[in-house]
């Protein structure tokens, strides 16, 4: 975790310290991972969009947005609905309303399959 760091929220917009960040979406939740804010976008269920997790720097830069997934999910891209961070796996792990899971690399925002948690 990042020392000396205050992070708030409030609709789409993510305040790091003295800086902020506005989103398309309003942000479900953060987690710090290391020294990045991996943020979850709160979709709304009439759009198509599944590249809503982005990883932000403590300036408010975006270091990456997720990567698409079809192979898994044949075509239907499902947001995103849940973030935690995987110790052992030294990554995020986000899953969608399908019940599939996927660890995401944090150097690169690249999913790969991880399972079905349902």
């Amino acid at each position: 975790m990042m020392s000396n760091i205050s992070i708030n929220f409030s609709e789409n917009i993510l305040s790091i310290n003295d800086k902020e960040i506005e989103f398309e979406f309003c942000i479900k939740e953060f987690i710090e991972f290391k020294e990045s804010i991996v943020v979850l976008l709160e979709i709304p269920s009439n759009i198509k969009y599944n590249n809503n997790i982005f990883c932000i720097d403590k300036l408010c830069n975006v270091i990456w947005q997720v990567g698409n997934v079809y192979d898994v999910t044949k075509g239907e891209n499902q947001p995103y609905t849940y973030i935690d961070i995987s110790d052992e796996k030294n990554c995020i792990v986000a899953g969608d309303s399908l019940g599939v899971d996927y660890f995401i690399n944090i150097e690169t925002g690249i999913p790969e399959y991880s399972g079905v948690s349902k």
